[in-house]
């Protein structure tokens, strides 16, 4: 399955000036990073921004997801009224993580065969560490030490949607700005960001908009991946070398941790989510009138699996997400011919 990747400033850079890609990384990064600086805007800020959480994205190996296609409609569907945006936080440690999708989904669909979600970017805020003295001279280590980063985060966006910059077409990203050292909810803490949006960017984004939804399920498909339980096989697995894939689900873990190291030699710094459970859909089930009208089940049927938010800890302060399996209710009246 070929999945949709992220594509940095560099690599966009790279599209015009061919010639630089033989340049080492850090040599284009501080060669970027220094005219940005020089421009001294809100605009040129954000953009150094960004260019410093993919040069720190890049230096930990291009951590990514690999979401099931089957799996992105269950995912969409999560509430975060209730959930604490302090639960939401980047695993393993790592600085920024790619969430990369397959194909076109109803969900993430702006304009049908146009404009549509393709890949996200999630990073921590870097605002701590670029007002630092070691900034920007600390990322030329091959993997930084050290770095601080903001209780921030920022979820980019890749519609396919272009842009102009100097009269040449480059990528649009959305952003959502989430803050998670307070006691607001995903929820809010979306709408802030919507609002915080500039005013053109605002009016295609407000509630009541297809951007809207598509934004907001963005924002659940990341925060339900997130929260679920990583060590559970049923959805994340190591993405290992091809051949190695039915080696690896029958191995040893020290076996296990050889072809994960073989992977991330070949630049697989990844995992799959929703690989192994089936995303089965319900199938209906007959019902007839009963007693004062109310509806009877009339034959099994089965439940669709699903994900859903579970409380937990002292006063149920924490949050997690938990898969229910595809069941089948009342196994004891039989299935319908039909």
């Amino acid at each position: 399955m070929k999945f949709y990747k992220w594509r940095t400033t560099l690599d966009e850079a790279a599209k015009y000036e061919p010639a630089t890609r033989r340049l080492p990384f850090y040599v284009r990064f501080r060669a970027f990073a220094d005219l940005l600086a020089r421009e001294h805007t809100r605009s040129s800020y954000r953009e150094l921004t960004k260019l410093t959480q993919e040069c720190l994205w890049e230096r930990d190996g291009k951590p990514y997801y690999n979401i099931n296609p089957l799996a992105v409609p269950h995912l969409c569907r999560a509430r975060l009224n209730d959930t604490p945006a302090s639960l939401l936080e980047i695993p393993a440690g790592f600085h920024a993580i790619n969430i990369r999708l397959a194909k076109e989904h109803p969900d993430l669909s702006i304009e049908p065969g146009k404009l549509f979600v393709r890949t996200m970017f999630l990073a921590w805020g870097m605002r701590t560490f670029m007002a630092g003295e070691t900034f920007p001279d600390a990322l030329a280590a091959k993997k930084p030490q050290g770095v601080p980063h903001d209780r921030q985060l920022a979820l980019h966006i890749d519609t396919g949607e272009l842009g102009q910059s100097d009269g040449v077409a480059t990528a649009k990203h959305w952003v959502l700005h989430m803050s998670t050292d307070n006691e607001s909810t995903l929820e809010a803490g979306f709408q802030d960001s919507i609002q915080l949006m500039k005013t053109h960017d605002f009016e295609r984004a407000c509630p009541g908009t297809r951007l809207h939804d598509v934004l907001l399920n963005c924002l659940r498909l990341v925060a339900t991946v997130f929260l679920t339980d990583c060590n559970d096989e049923k959805f994340f697995e190591y993405d290992v070398i091809a051949k190695h894939r039915t080696k690896f689900r029958k191995a040893d873990d020290a076996t296990k941790a050889k072809l994960i190291d073989k992977a991330r030699r070949r630049g697989k710094v990844g995992w799959n989510f929703g690989t192994n459970e089936m995303f089965a859909g319900s199938f209906s089930a007959s019902t007839s009138p009963g007693p004062k009208g109310k509806y009877e089940l009339q034959s099994a049927h089965i439940r669709a699996g699903h994900l859903h938010a579970v409380r937990y800890g002292p006063g149920k302060k924490y949050v997690k997400i938990q898969w229910f399996r595809p069941t089948v209710v009342r196994p004891d009246l039989g299935f319908s011919e039909d």
